[in-house]
Parts: C-alpha cells; sequence; structure tokens
C-alpha cells in the first residue's frame, strides 16, 4: 500500500512541496548575492542574525557559505522547532524584545519579517542596539487600496505602504543600496558613519 496521497491530497501535497522548494531556493540565491555584497564592499559577513528564519532555509544557506555563528528569532513555536532540529539555536521571541535572548554584536538578515511586528519601530531599536555592520531588510509594500486575503490579516501587523514608509522605519540606520518594486522592497543598511 502507497503512503503517496490520492486525488486532492497529492495536489496538495505536490503544490506544497514545489513551494518549499521554491522558498528554498530562493534563500539559497538572496543569501549567496548578500554573502557576495557584504565580501565585495569589504565587509566582514561575521555573526548573523536571522529574524523570522521559519523553517530555517536561511540559516542552512548561510551556513553553506561557511558562515559558522548563525541564530535566528522566530515567534512560531512550530518554526522554533524546524530550526532547532537542523541544529540551530532559535529563540521563541518577537523582534521588539530580541535583547532579552540575544546578546553582543550581530549582522542583522530580516527578510519579510519586520511586517509581522506589533511594533517596527520598537523591533529596528532592537536591531540598532544589536547591529554590528549591516543589516539586509526585505519587506512587501502594499498599495494603497489593498486589501490582504482574510487569513492575512493577522499574519502582517504591520503595513508599509511606500517605499518611503520603509526607509522612515529604517531611519537610524544609513541604506547603502536598495532595490524596490511596485509591491517589493529590499535594502542594505548599515549604522551611520558605518
Amino acid at each position: 500500500m502507497s503512503s503517496e496521497p490520492k486525488g486532492n491530497a497529492a495536489l496538495q501535497y505536490s503544490w506544497s512541496k514545489c513551494r518549499t522548494e521554491g522558498i528554498r531556493n530562493g534563500a539559497k540565491h538572496r543569501v549567496k548575492a548578500l554573502v557576495d555584497e557584504v565580501t565585495a564592499r569589504g565587509w566582514d559577513v561575521g555573526r548573523v542574525l536571522v529574524i523570522g528564519p521559519q523553517h530555517g532555509f536561511e540559516l542552512e544557506q548561510f551556513r553553506d557559505c561557511g558562515i559558522t555563528e548563525v541564530v535566528g528569532i522566530d515567534m512560531v513555536p512550530e518554526f522554533v522547532t524546524d530550526c532547532t532540529e537542523l541544529g540551530f539555536r532559535c529563540e521563541h521571541i518577537p523582534a521588539e524584545r530580541m535583547t532579552e535572548v540575544i546578546e553582543g554584536k550581530w549582522n542583522v538578515y530580516a527578510c519579510h519579517s519586520l511586517e509581522h511586528c506589533y511594533d517596527v519601530k520598537a523591533a529596528v531599536e532592537q536591531i540598532v542596539s544589536v547591529l554590528d555592520k549591516w543589516c539586509y531588510m526585505a519587506a512587501p509594500i502594499e498599495l494603497p487600496g489593498h486589501k490582504p486575503p482574510e487569513k492575512e490579516d493577522k499574519a502582517h501587523l504591520s503595513r508599509f505602504r511606500s517605499r518611503q514608509s520603509i526607509l522612515d522605519a529604517m531611519s537610524p540606520l544609513v541604506c547603502v543600496r536598495q532595490n524596490s518594486h511596485k509591491t517589493s522592497f529590499v535594502g542594505l543598511f548599515t549604522k551611520p558613519g558605518g
């Protein structure tokens, strides 16, 4: 007897598997490009704190790039479990309170995580307090009049309405590179004078 799902369950399983592989491949390319960019700037990749690592894909990719000190924080207990099962330290705490468990200086990777914060300003203050050299930040931009699907209403707690709203939120830091599109923003930030 086969354990493979049948019918609609098989379609759901197949879609889920493809989506997971797509997320893993996206993480691989993002992290590799980031490590290359940071190195090209003459910066040390150093220790990396991943905010919202979900299933641990980015943690794995940093490790695959030779980064030995990689930790995560996430608000979803299942994601924390996934990361620890991969051998990573991952703390169950919101970004707004990360300094309660994260000590020392870290470079920060926040890919599609700050929009899930209740208080982005507090999260950015926490990032600044632990920041060593660089912070990579990516977030969706919600267009005026856009209403996310009902199931996402609670997941996306903070709304970025424009590229400028993201730059304003990250204003304690200096943006050294940004790519923005109509519905997304990616930026590399550093400390003033950094």
